[in-house]
């Protein structure tokens, strides 16, 4: 066989082997969020009152198909679907699953002004009535808002600095604040920082607010040399920080007679 078809198989192979995972998990999510679809008059945070309704707290695919008018299928889905999330966990008889809460959901429930979107105002507030400890099943159940949604927003929360996941040596996870929010939680109820507060925030981190909030109590202008004073970086790590926020269309540049640039805030974003 000539050398160039078995480099060919070889490579073929290798290829095979690394997609494959990729593959395999990108079916699962597709075919998890297509059942949430079809079963979306069940809600996430109903099937976890359900749940919670149960004296032992645990059913199984087939118990929630017998409560509900979800298929077998459905059920598994959607109960599988929770786990990944890591709102429920997950014990076995023989090769049947069977799912329980991580503990006990409590009330009180509180109205969210988005379907899509948790505001972090809503989010403190949760962590103020639950002693500044929340899982993923609670926020659901507190709020009615989907899986998919809380598990979004609270990856968000994550990398801008707000909240912390915590892991225990047998897979139990919460969430934590981290300061300021924790130290002056009340303050930050009542008067969220803008951006944090707003559907504007997605894929921002914590230094990029501060970035904005700075321009805005600047007559909405920056320089690098004002952001590395202020923020304690360098001037290249000002610049590039600058430059990225511009590619998201917060910032829009002005040369100056100097040979710099200025960065200006393009229209407040309804900040």
């Amino acid at each position: 066989m000539a050398t160039w078809m078995i480099l060919l198989i070889v490579f073929s192979a290798i290829l095979f082997g690394v997609a494959l995972p990729f593959l395999i998990i990108f079916l699962i999510r597709t075919n998890m969020a297509k059942v949430a679809e079809r079963t979306s008059w069940l809600s996430d945070a109903a099937l976890l009152h359900l749940l919670n309704e149960q004296p032992d707290k645990i059913m199984s695919a087939r118990s929630l198909s017998e409560k509900t008018e979800l298929t077998a299928g459905q059920a598994k889905t959607r109960l599988n679907q929770l786990h990944f999330l890591g709102a429920l966990k997950q014990y076995w008889s023989g090769i049947t699953p069977h799912y329980s809460l991580r503990q006990e959901l409590k009330g009180p429930y509180i109205e969210v002004a988005y379907r899509d979107y948790l505001e972090m105002s809503k989010l403190l507030e949760l962590f103020k009535m639950h002693d500044f400890r929340l899982n993923t099943a609670q926020i659901i159940y507190s709020t009615g808002l989907p899986a998919h949604i809380v598990g979004r927003e609270m990856k968000s929360y994550r990398k801008q600095g707000v909240v912390k996941l915590l892991q225990d040596q047998f897979g139990k996870k919460m969430y934590i604040l981290q300061d300021p929010f924790r130290s002056n939680i009340r303050d930050y109820i009542e008067e969220p920082p803008a951006l944090l507060d707003s559907p504007k925030r997605s894929g921002l981190e914590l230094l990029d607010l501060d970035v904005i909030e700075l321009a805005m109590q600047n007559q909405g202008k920056v320089s690098p040399e004002l952001v590395r004073e202020k923020k304690n970086l360098t001037e290249e790590e000002a610049r590039l920080r600058l430059d990225k926020l511009v590619l998201k269309d917060f910032f829009h540049t002005e040369d100056t007679e100097a040979g710099g640039k200025i960065y200006i805030l393009t229209e407040r974003k309804e900040m």
